[in-house]
């Protein structure tokens, strides 16, 4: 949509009586209401990993990192840290920029890094910290990989 017309939709929502808004806003659904604010998000938030293909989940959690969006990344990670760790036991590996990262964690942290994510890192960082320890950084095994070999 044009920025223009989202800015003319927006005026005209505003003009709207408050009961008509109201109204309308009940028949929301619950998966649109999610968005409008953190208290909804709060609620609702268990719907949201329902709303997602499971085989695109990873490149949701990278898409919030690319936004830098802090808050969505604080629970997703809280959700998810234990079936992270268990792929990182099972060896699953993720590959990224010629290197090839243990566990996702690492890779998401590598991730924020490189698109200059502050906020995202730094909740990383805590709850990496908190899973494996302080020395956390220092166990990632990220190993270069080629594509095809050369002589």
């Amino acid at each position: 949509m044009d920025v223009d017309k989202e800015d003319i939709i927006e005026k005209t929502l505003l003009t709207f009586p408050l009961e008509l808004t109201n109204i309308i806003f009940n028949y929301l659904p619950t998966t649109s209401k999610i968005w409008l604010n953190k208290i909804y998000y709060l609620q609702h938030n268990n719907l949201i990993k329902s709303m997602i293909p499971e085989n695109r989940f990873n490149n949701y959690v990278i898409s919030i990192i690319r936004r830098d969006s802090g808050f969505s990344l604080e629970h997703i990670i809280s959700e998810n840290k234990s079936q992270w760790m268990t792929d990182w036991i099972n060896s699953k590996h993720y590959r990224y920029n010629n290197k090839k990262y243990t566990c996702f964690l690492y890779f998401i942290y590598e991730y924020a890094i490189d698109c200059c994510s502050n906020k995202c890192r730094e909740i990383i960082e805590q709850h990496a910290t908190e899973l494996i320890g302080p020395k956390w950084h220092k166990r990632n095994r990220a190993s270069s990989f080629r594509s095809r070999w050369s002589n």
